[in-house]
């Protein structure tokens, strides 16, 4: 790039992933490398680190924040708790930044010390993504009082901990009136009657499928309540965990009591996913990738848990609700091993657990289009610079 400025003036997208060299490479070659890259791509519109930058994060949002700040529409970036004062000055300097996605690491200390940042009140007003993952609750606190006028989409995944719960009816209250996908995944049981009643504007909305929530009062009908009200626009629901269901894999050994008090809250959660509670509800999509695979090693459910896999299946049939596994296929279809290279290359498929469902916004729609686009539009960059002798055929 310092001998040829095309390269840089060119390039729109900057992904970096983790991998291991059989070399030495120092942090500091690796912080200088970068940060004289981001210098020389002030076109920059996608930036992707999928690992912890460590003590570089520092130098290199800054590099961001100072030649991109006009250009950049993602961040896909790893933050530890004591960077987060860091972070929130250089998301007010990229002001054009349309999808975020921040993974937090565990808590350092207890008390997170942000110093002047604390009073920061962002204005990011063409963001319509963000997706939270890890120990985010002390960005969410900070977030409440932010304006996000154009956000559409929210994804909080709480990778499995148990230790803290963000105040997500907190952050709805203020942000949740305009979304149109909202998928929260966390093992602690969350007020979802509250949270639909705070984003009416929702298509789409995917929760943990083993919390037990309150039981509906319905005379001869047992079912959670997950609604106060029916909810007007919701047509697509993802269902996390679901490992019990189905009696396969790891947690079909599990102790009966256990088992038992999981498959009962998951028969009560899924009767809630009807047309009565959901108007315009049309698929149902079981997320968890583990449980497909598991599903397709024993060949199927346990012969104790058929039935409520046909149960399942016939209510959303009587319906005409479509249910799906986490490829987006029909649930009850499994996989051929013949066919899995085919199912990588098809133009169709959709982020599968933990990801978008029907997400606006470019960054989290479907990954396979997005390679597809990337690699025609650098094809046509390479031919264009061919054409201007930048580059040697």
């Amino acid at each position: 790039m310092d001998s040829n400025h095309y390269v840089g003036r060119w390039a729109k997208r900057l992904h970096i992933t983790r991998y291991y060299p059989r070399g030495t490479l120092s942090a500091d070659d690796l912080e200088l490398s970068l940060v004289s890259v981001i210098q020389h791509c002030r076109g920059l519109q996608i930036f992707v680190v999928e690992w912890s930058l460590l003590d570089s994060f520092t130098p290199v949002v800054d590099a961001l924040s100072t030649y991109c700040s006009r250009s950049l529409r993602v961040l896909h970036i790893h933050v530890r708790s004591r960077q987060l004062a860091r972070l929130f000055w250089a998301l007010e300097s990229l002001i054009c930044l349309e999808s975020i996605h921040l993974e937090f690491g565990q808590k350092e200390t207890e008390d997170i010390h942000l110093g002047s940042a604390s009073n920061i009140v962002l204005t990011l007003p063409t963001l319509e993504c963000l997706s939270l993952r890890g120990f985010f609750s002390d960005f969410m606190e900070q977030a409440v009082d932010w304006s996000l006028p154009c956000l559409r989409s929210l994804t909080l995944d709480f990778a499995s901990h148990h230790d803290e719960l963000a105040d997500i009816p907190e952050f709805l209250q203020t942000h949740g009136a305009h979304l149109k996908y909202l998928d929260i995944n966390c093992i602690p049981v969350v007020d979802v009657p509250a949270i639909l009643d705070l984003c009416p504007s929702l298509t789409t909305f995917a929760f943990n499928a083993d919390w037990r929530l309150a039981i509906d009062d319905i005379p001869y009908y047992e079912a959670s309540a997950l609604v106060r009200r029916p909810h007007p626009n919701i047509t697509t629901i993802g269902l996390h965990e679901l490992r019990y269901a189905f009696g396969v894999g790891y947690y079909a050994t599990h102790d009966i009591l256990t088992t038992n008090f999981a498959r009962r809250t998951n028969d009560l959660n899924f009767a809630a996913l009807n047309t009565r509670n959901f108007p315009k509800l049309e698929r149902v999509r079981l997320l968890s990738r583990t449980v497909l695979r598991d599903l397709e090693t024993a060949n199927g459910p346990d012969n104790v848990c058929f039935e409520r896999w046909e149960r399942w299946w016939a209510q959303c049939a009587r319906q005409k609700v479509r249910l799906e596994d986490c490829t987006g296929a029909e649930f009850g279809n499994l996989p051929e091993e013949d066919d899995e290279e085919d199912e990588e290359t098809d133009g169709d498929e959709e982020e599968l657990e933990g990801g978008p469902l029907v997400v606006p916004g470019s960054f989290q729609g479907d990954a396979i289009a997005q390679i597809r686009l990337l690699t025609s539009q650098c094809r046509q960059l390479t031919t264009v610079l061919h054409d201007m002798g930048v580059i040697a055929t």
